[in-house]
């Protein structure tokens, strides 16, 4: 178990500044595109949704593309900061980092930024617009320690790389999410971490928090931490 900290509120401030600027949340003609993006697709974001299952790859990048380009958009500041808590108080360090579903990586990018992070960092993820946004944000604010892959979870064939393994906000778009949690495991060095938070709120998967931990569990870890609050689920466990 490490020690338990907390992140400086100046910051957590940084990091609502970055995020405003990364995600243009509080710019009202990017809400307005968002909201008329879903109303004249919801349809079709349904029928996405109800397909998801028998989708082939080529079939799922576009799921992803479409219904992931804009998803942090829709996420507050404030959640996205709880996270950030989250991921300080349970010991998120300076170590050699394995980030799986990280999206256009917000969290990722700005804890390099700030040096908490200053070992290799690699965010996968299935949704090539996704990294693509990552790699130039990270260009733009002179992050160089984070390489971007594209791929499928089930692909993964890690074995003790990482000294950390982030999850963070993607494990419920994840229909085969143990599959997830026991690469990540595999991906881990002994007395390696694993740091989860996930939105109980998902059109994809409604993952209940006691079937996360007792797999976390059956995979031999050590829970060190496993909360609740306001429809996020956050754990940390060690190998």
């Amino acid at each position: 178990m490490k020690e338990r900290g907390y992140l400086p509120e100046q910051s957590i401030d940084r990091f609502g500044q970055f995020l405003q600027e990364y995600y243009k949340a509080q710019d009202p003609s990017e809400i307005r595109r968002y909201n008329a993006f879903i109303s004249d697709n919801q349809t079709q974001l349904n029928d996405y949704f109800e397909r998801m299952p028998g989708m082939g790859p080529e079939e799922l990048v576009d799921f992803f593309e479409f219904s992931g380009a804009d998803y942090s958009v829709l996420m507050g500041i404030a959640d996205e900061q709880n996270i950030l808590r989250f991921l300080y108080w349970a010991g998120v360090g300076n170590r050699k980092t394995l980030s799986i579903g990280c999206g256009s990586a917000a969290h990722e990018i700005f804890l390099a930024k700030e040096g908490l992070i200053d070992e290799e960092i690699v965010g996968l993820d299935f949704a090539p617009s996704l990294t693509a946004r990552a790699e130039e944000i990270a260009r733009r604010v002179g992050v160089s320690n984070i390489q971007f892959v594209n791929i499928e979870v089930s692909k993964l064939n890690y074995d003790r790389d990482f000294s950390q393994v982030l999850i963070i906000d993607s494990l419920q778009w994840m229909l085969a999410w143990q599959d997830c949690l026991a690469k990540s495991h595999r991906a881990l060095e002994e007395n390696g971490q694993i740091l989860l938070a996930y939105s109980l709120v998902s059109p994809v998967l409604e993952i209940n928090p006691n079937e996360v931990v007792d797999c976390v569990k059956n995979l031999g870890m050590t829970v060190d931490f496993a909360s609740m609050s306001n429809e996020r689920v956050f754990v940390s466990a060690f190998k």
